[in-house]
């Protein structure tokens, strides 16, 4: 392919013409269908531009949704909006996956590394649909609230919270659950809030946010978020110790600076927009980067962003001229064009496979679902309760107190933002990019961890083609009467003279951060917390700053000469199971033997794997890897048996798929071998042969569980959080002191629009 053929595609070719490289920025628009009839194969369909391909999506939705919205309307069917913009997410996701439709698959979910611009813009429509909220809502209101407003929001907000909390202690006392405290936490608090934004959503699209009914439904709504303010930095001081106090004494300095900078400076522009002229744009355009930085204030301290700004928008005036300019620029745009691909793409990422076959086990009262599903009704149950009797013991009707319920019960747009931007996320290793930064977490239970941990991280050899985000968190177990604490070492420094009980895990990683600065980026943290919940701090960590690797340490350790076990520390066992369960990402076991020297590493067949193996390759050309596959003897290929090395080019052209075409044609540093066994005792073999030809072992946690390949080695397994094969290597009985990594893609996860997982 020349210079010519592929120009027009936003390619270029180096002075060599040996490569093809994009063009950035990329091309945007097509050339029409003219490109695909005159180039044939070479041309690029006009829907893979990113204009046209983001015009194709937002169409769809928009045709769809308000179809429906049309239909019901005409049958007299009165159902919020949004409602109708998920519902065209699951239709387009149905129409997508069934049947053979692969132009529709690559219009909606591209299978490849294209901008998610729609879901970037609808992310976007979603900040401003809460910031345009903020600046439609009187701050005021609060003050002014009637008794009745008031007493009906506390008690919708604080009978579900007591019950709640009630029924998950007495769960926890029984045993078995499938969720993490931390998820039903979360059930607790958002079942029980009442979100304003979800509630005047509702109220406009009914047609009664201006009634008397809406008035009350409206401040009780408030009352809920502001209890819910309160509630969230509490919880944040529990849980989080130091932190949450940070936590809560920025977002007052970020209220204050609103308050006596900010509206100040607003009201000025006001009084210098003459009566009946419009405010320039130049206003226009310093409120919405403020609205911008808001978001990412609150998304630094690890508060949900969009709050930020939201609280900006209470600060604008919400009458003539500001306010009013600003929601008649933009919400009409924002409502009809962004907000609908947010509500839409969000849903688009729920898994239906697993839903339905989840139903089965709701039918039998057990399973995640069936959790779930019994705790979120029995939430909402004694929330309709308590709100009816409130509102029917201040006089209002029957009738209205149950309508007044069911509003109050209302989840939305808030409910749905918050967990996809936080659960909906593919976190691995294979969706990065080349050259993207590696976000990862080392935790350390022990001071012997540091150091395997810092020659663990040297093997990835950061550099500026290839940089990393290194998040420690050293975790030190509750003892006696102490509180719990998560501190921030970054936001929170020590008192003059001052030790630290992480002082040691502080400098140690300060000296790695110093050697590769220039492309590696150093957050610590330390978490004390007793040792059941430890677990719940490392996976809240990996996804409030989406990380995309978890590094755990092993927990037992062997004498140099491998004859006796040197520690067993079954609580740091139980950490890792407990993590290995609910990370929100990859997780690596370390099995630290020796310090890794820079020479050959093994890799087992899987995918995350095979792309941590190939980032340490493409970083340091001195690491060679050899990539083995073991086959089942039995598997046939052209009336032939599998015997030695045979088909390379098929597994270099798999490994190939895997991790991109960056493997050069002739690299000698990459060795490609597929070994045919009948059994276990012949994978022991081979295994046992190249003990001490390699310094470090990545395999797959899942590796050839259930086939040929480990029979006989399974029933032996005695950690099964390694899987066969890892037991087997990190076993004392094999004669290597190579290091050893497990690595378990992200499971905890459900789709997204490139692809499902599970």
């Amino acid at each position: 392919m020349n210079y010519l053929d592929v120009a027009w595609r936003g390619y270029i070719e180096d002075k060599n013409a040996s490569r093809i490289c994009e063009a950035h920025p990329y091309m945007l628009n097509s050339y029409g269908i003219w490109e695909r009839l005159t180039y044939k194969s070479r041309g690029m369909s006009f829907w893979k531009y990113p204009l046209p391909n983001l015009e194709i999506i937002m169409f769809s939705t928009y045709i769809i949704w308000r179809f429906l919205d049309w239909s019901c309307n005409k049958i007299g069917l009165r159902v919020p909006r949004f409602t109708y913009m998920m519902i065209a997410g699951v239709i387009l996701d149905l129409t997508c996956h069934l049947g053979n439709n692969s132009w529709l698959r690559d219009i909606f979910f591209p299978y490849d590394k294209r901008p998610k611009i729609p879901e970037t813009l609808g992310a976007f429509g979603f900040l401003f649909y809460w910031f345009l909220k903020g600046v439609t809502m009187d701050p005021g209101m609060g003050l002014r609230m009637e008794k009745k407003s008031s007493v009906i929001g506390l008690t919708t907000m604080v009978v579900p919270l007591i019950c709640g909390n009630f029924l998950f202690k007495w769960r926890i006392q029984r045993g078995n659950i499938s969720l993490l405290p931390m998820e039903y936490r979360l059930i607790i608090f958002f079942q029980s809030i009442s979100a304003f934004t979800s509630i005047d959503t509702l109220l406009k699209d009914l047609n009664i946010k201006h009634s008397e009914f809406g008035r009350i439904a409206l401040s009780g709504a408030m009352v809920t978020d502001m209890l819910a303010f309160v509630v969230t930095f509490l919880n944040a001081i529990r849980w989080q110790g130091s932190y949450g106090v940070f936590q809560t004494v920025c977002f007052c300095f970020f209220c204050a600076f609103l308050v006596y900078a900010v509206r100040p400076a607003v009201y000025w522009v006001i009084k210098q927009t003459p009566e009946g002229r419009p405010v320039k744009n130049v206003y226009i355009y310093i409120i919405l980067a403020l609205a911008f930085l808001s978001f990412q204030f609150f998304h630094k301290i690890h508060l949900f962003g969009p709050a930020g700004s939201f609280v900006l928008g209470l600060t604008i005036p919400d009458g003539y001229p500001l306010g009013a300019t600003l929601v008649q620029k933009f919400e009409s745009f924002n409502l009809g064009a962004l907000v609908p691909l947010f509500g839409s793409l969000s849903m688009t990422q729920v898994d239906l496979s697993w839903l339905l076959k989840e139903c089965g086990n709701l039918i039998r009262m057990e399973g995640q679902l069936y959790e779930a599903i019994s705790f979120i009704l029995f939430v909402n149950a004694t929330k309709f309760i308590a709100s009816t009797i409130a509102a029917r013991s201040l006089n209002m009707p029957l009738r209205d107190s149950f309508a007044l319920s069911l509003v109050l019960s209302n989840k939305g747009i808030f409910e749905l933002a918050y967990f996809t931007f936080k659960c909906y996320r593919k976190r691995n290793l294979i969706i990065l990019k080349d050259g993207a930064e590696l976000p990862t977490l080392v935790c350390v239970y022990k001071p012997d961890h540091i150091t395997s941990m810092i020659d663990l991280l040297e093997t990835f050899s950061p550099s500026n083609d290839s940089p990393m985000a290194c998040n420690i968190l050293h975790l030190i177990e509750l003892v006696g009467q102490a509180s719990p604490m998560f501190i921030s070492h970054q936001l929170q420094q020590p008192e003059p003279g001052s030790t630290s009980c992480s002082d040691n895990v502080i400098s140690s990683f300060r000296r790695f951060h110093k050697e590769f600065s220039d492309c590696t980026s150093l957050d610590i943290f330390t978490s004390v917390s007793m040792s059941k919940h430890m677990h719940e701090d490392i996976c809240w960590l990996a996804l409030s700053k989406s990380l995309s690797l978890i590094l755990l340490s092993f927990h037992r350790t062997w004498s140099v000469d491998r004859s006796t076990v040197v520690s067993n520390d079954d609580t740091l066992r139980m950490l890792n199971l407990n993590v290995l369960k609910r990370a929100p990402c990859s997780v690596g076991i370390f099995i630290y033997r020796k310090p890794i020297v820079e020479s050959h590493m093994t890799e087992r067949h899987n995918k995350e794997a095979l792309a941590i193996a190939n980032r340490m390759r493409l970083t340091e050309r001195r690491i060679s890897v050899t990539i083995i596959r073991f086959i089942p003897a039995s598997y046939k290929m052209e009336n032939h048996e599998l015997e030695g090395t045979l088909r390379v080019g098929n597994l270099k052209e798999t490994v190939t798929n895997i991790i991109g075409s960056n493997v050069r044609e002739n690299d000698e540093n990459v060795i490609y071998l597929e070994k045919a066994v009948s059994d276990g005792s012949e994978t022991s073999k081979i295994l046992q042969a190249m003990a001490k030809d390699y310094e470090l072992f990545i395999i797959g946690q899942s590796s050839g569980i259930g086939t040929e390949v480990t029979n006989g080695i399974s029933e032996w397994t005695e950690f099964h959080e390694l899987g066969p094969i890892g037991d087997f290597l990190a076993s004392h009985e094999y004669p290597s002191r190579a290091s050893v990594l497990v690595v378990q893609k992200q499971e905890y996860i459900h789709k997204t629009r490139n692809q499902k997982i599970k």
